[in-house]
């Protein structure tokens, strides 16, 4: 048997990557995860649909990356309610559409993806003054290739 993919597991952390053939016709394996995992990467891989984020629901994980896969989709709305994220790494996708205020809780990272606009609530603003830098970052980075 070929290793596809390499996974990674130290304690609280699971890295799959690269991610590349880990899929179910494109979208995320995973329909629930365990407890006693804090951060999950699942990088540079072919997912065509970020994974539906009730998967995080109800466990430890506080940091999701998923960056490096050909997402074509609007960003979703967000709905952490039920989880413990505190930052989602979203770069080096293709996601499409803006960032509203259902992202105010986290701290979401998303450059080098095909965004077109900002609704972000001022709550947002405050509380991911990082997050607000790499998106500048971006939207100049934007500018100078056109």
């Amino acid at each position: 048997m070929t290793n596809l993919f390499q996974c990674l597991y130290v304690r609280e952390v699971v890295s799959f990557a690269p991610a590349i053939d880990f899929h179910v016709k494109g979208e995320f394996p995973f329909s629930k995860l365990p407890n006693g995992i804090q951060f999950f990467d699942y990088n540079i891989g072919n997912l065509k649909k970020l994974p539906d984020y009730r998967t995080f629901d109800y466990t430890d994980i506080y940091y999701f990356s998923c960056y490096a896969h050909p997402l074509t989709q609007d960003l979703p709305k967000w709905d952490g309610s039920k989880n413990n994220i505190t930052t989602l790494m979203l770069s080096q996708n293709s996601l499409t559409g803006t960032i509203d205020e259902s992202y105010c809780s986290v701290i979401l990272i998303v450059y080098s993806n095909l965004l077109t606009g900002w609704k972000i609530a001022f709550s947002f603003i405050l509380n991911n003054k990082n997050a607000i830098h790499s998106l500048n970052k971006e939207k100049k980075r934007q500018k100078e290739i056109n």
